[in-house]
């Protein structure tokens, strides 16, 4: 008999548990609307104007308006280097002196002249080295005081960037915490591709940049978002809480945020941006809207097939 009150005593602990777990469950759906009141960020938003943009997206590089390589006119041997890497130059300073030799073995000293003024940034050429036309350059030269962005937009795109268009620029290998907060603007679309053999071929694109960080070095690797269309301080949603049915667009706005009860509201959509739409009639500023729940998250998953 004192093993059967035991074993009774435990059941009924255990049983007694159980039930209150499943009390503090049931407490908390109904708490929370069956999960959805407990809304995060990321499961819900509040419609407010902004901007929206659409977006050519391209790879660039540092450049300069001038810049040189030179290389000899005449085949000879390098007898003197007058500047060092980093140097600045003027016009028409001179760079360096090649010895050459004509077919009668008479020597005579050529010069090498700056043509621009800029920064000596690279030195091909070493002393007693034989140069000759067309082969490597000898010097290159940059104006760090012009530098521009250029990039190369595809063919499906480019119809799409025109001259004075915004630009957003990002230098991936700089720590800077601001480096993706540089802006410029477009000021030339080359009319004839990169490469006319390619199969996708590209067009070059000059972006010259309202500032740059101080760090910033010819050659580098920038991050392009051409801004080719954009509609400031309208009502908009993010594509993901969009969804279609019958053809038409809906969104869930949150009706009840006791309970979390939501409802399908149609919309009317205006301008498409690149991660969100404009709402035109529907709903207003100010409205809660949640994400499509898993019966229309089928439908929401086609909505959109990308921006044209």
């Amino acid at each position: 008999m004192p093993k059967m009150k035991t074993s009774s005593k435990i059941i009924i602990a255990v049983l007694s548990i159980v039930i209150v777990i499943a009390l503090v469950v049931i407490i908390y759906i109904v708490a929370t609307g069956g999960g959805r009141n407990g809304l995060s960020q990321a499961d819900s938003v509040t419609l407010e104007t902004g901007d929206l943009e659409k977006i050519v997206f391209a790879d660039g590089k540092v450049r300069s308006e001038n810049y040189v390589q030179i290389y000899p006119d005449s085949s000879g041997i390098v007898k003197e280097i007058i500047v060092s890497e980093n140097n600045e130059v003027a016009k028409d300073d001179l760079l360096l002196k090649i010895e050459i030799t004509d077919q009668t073995g008479k020597t005579s000293t050529q010069e090498i002249k700056s043509p621009i003024a800029g920064t000596v940034t690279n030195i091909w050429a070493e002393l007693e080295n034989q140069v000759s036309p067309g082969q490597t350059p000898l010097i290159e030269i940059v104006d760090l005081n012009a530098l521009r962005i250029g990039g190369l937009v595809l063919e499906s795109d480019i119809n799409k960037v025109a001259g004075e268009q915004k630009v957003k620029l990002d230098f991936p290998a700089l720590d800077d915490e601001d480096s993706n907060e540089y802006t410029g603007k477009v000021i030339y679309v080359a009319q004839s591709p990169n490469d006319l053999d390619s199969t996708n071929p590209s067009y070059a694109v000059t972006v010259e940049p309202d500032e740059l960080p101080d760090t910033v070095k010819f050659g580098m690797t920038v991050n392009m978002e051409i801004v080719v269309d954009e509609l400031k301080n309208v009502v908009h949603v993010d594509n993901v809480f969009l969804f279609s049915k019958d053809g038409n667009s809906y969104v869930n706005v949150l009706t009840d945020t006791q309970t979390g009860r939501t409802e399908e509201v149609e919309v009317e959509l205006g301008f498409e941006g690149e991660n969100a739409t404009e709402i035109t009639s529907g709903v207003d500023e100010g409205d809660k809207i949640v994400l499509p729940t898993l019966e229309t998250e089928e439908s929401q998953a086609g909505f959109f097939g990308g921006n044209n």
